[in-house]
């Protein structure tokens, strides 16, 4: 058996194995490739038994801001084993050898959304996630005074509604940065997501949007942004929930968004929301020192700006790998070894990555705490982790 990247003359074959496994047709997948701005025949990993492509997984390198310097994931996706090679260890070392592409390439961790355990055994971990459910009700709102809600028209709104976005995420961790060619692939092969597109106007300019499918009198909100100041546009997006209500179209919504979005702060006033489980997103850590090296700038400005004094300097050790973190208002990181560790004297701090990633992402919020003991660290990282919460947009996914 051979694993190793697809050539651009393989693709027809290639697409004949992804139908042959999975249940969207060719069309869709060539079109995916086509469009992706990181294209690349070598993303596509395949495993090949006598010249015959038995087994699929594909890399999709996403870059990810949150205010550090720029982060790079690969997502995994299109993930596909012939039913005669399942159970004979194909998937596993195709995303083995995905990771080593992802090494090479420089990415700093990779990201799943599913459901299958796999992964869990592969060297993946779960990241817990919460979402929001609400519960519609007939509940007569009037339109907050100069807004409006309409359909989103690409033509006239994509350029307002990638500047909401950016502005919106400049800070959140795991939110991808999105340049035109992106939005541009994202809405042509987003098989669900461009199903609904809303846009809140006020004097003819767009300050928020919500983005997400509906299937049946349930609707799922993927995605939801604003311009700063412009909270009171979701009251506005409130008033559609009731509206449609009445029009027996919507009954359920759920909303894939961070726990601080003020979307959940509008709809809680009105209708009843609760918290629920979200689709499963398994990371993997791949580079620790570039991880921690990308976030440190962004850490040294929020100490410095919080005026937490001193330093702590000690050794984080993640899945096999070592990396020494002097955090402060001069933050630095270094490569290690485990050698090394012996004869430094730092303190160790050994994470599971689900841990590493609760802590940088401050996906969790009790998780300085949780993982830190000493005062003087959880008063640094607390300070170096002061932002918005992190979020990985369902209209990403792949």
């Amino acid at each position: 058996m051979q694993y190793r990247g697809l050539t651009q003359s393989e693709y027809p074959r290639l697409l004949d194995l992804l139908e042959e496994v999975n249940i969207a047709p060719r069309e869709y997948f060539r079109n995916l490739y086509d469009l992706d701005p990181y294209e690349d025949p070598e993303l596509s990993r395949v495993a090949v038994d006598g010249g015959r492509f038995v087994g699929h997984v594909r890399v999709f390198p996403r870059p990810h801001g949150g205010g550090a310097a720029q982060l790079w994931s690969g997502a995994i996706a299109n993930v596909g084993t012939l039913a005669d090679y399942r159970g004979r260890g194909v998937c596993r070392q195709l995303l083995e050898d995905s990771v080593a592409l992802m090494r090479k390439r420089g990415m700093h961790y990779s990201t799943v959304l599913s459901g299958v355990p796999v992964y869990g055994k592969c060297g993946w971990e779960e990241l817990p996630r919460t979402g929001h459910l609400v519960s519609v009700h007939d509940v007569r709102l009037p339109m907050p005074h100069d807004w409006s809600v309409r359909i989103f028209v690409r033509e006239r709104d994509l350029v307002q509604v990638a500047a909401i976005y950016e502005e919106f995420n400049r800070e959140r961790p795991l939110a991808v940065q999105r340049s035109m060619d992106y939005w541009f692939a994202n809405l042509n092969t987003a098989i669900e997501t461009s199903s609904l597109f809303l846009v809140v106007e006020q004097n003819g300019e767009v300050a928020a949007y919500m983005r997400g499918h509906q299937k049946g009198d349930a609707v799922t909100c993927l995605e939801a942004a604003h311009r700063c100041g412009a909270e009171q546009a979701y009251a506005a997006l409130a008033w559609v929930f009731s509206r449609y209500y009445r029009k027996c179209l919507w009954r359920t919504v759920r909303l894939r968004l961070p726990g601080d979005h003020p979307l959940i702060a509008s709809l809680s006033a009105v209708f009843r929301v609760d918290q629920v489980t979200v689709p499963h997103l398994w990371m993997r850590l791949v580079d620790l020192a570039g991880l921690l090296e990308s976030f440190a700038p962004l850490w040294s400005r929020r100490i410095a700006t919080a005026r937490v004094p001193g330093s702590s300097c000690c050794r984080l050790q993640c899945a096999d790998q070592e990396a020494v973190l002097r955090l402060g208002a001069t933050s630095s990181v270094e490569a290690s070894t485990r050698s090394q560790t012996v004869s430094s004297g730092l303190p160790t701090i050994a994470l599971s990555q689900r841990e590493l990633f609760e802590l940088i992402f401050g996906v969790s919020s009790d998780a300085v705490r949780r993982v830190l003991t000493g005062p003087r660290e959880r008063r640094l990282w607390e300070a170096a982790l002061r932002g918005p919460a992190a979020v990985y947009w369902g209209a990403d996914d792949v």
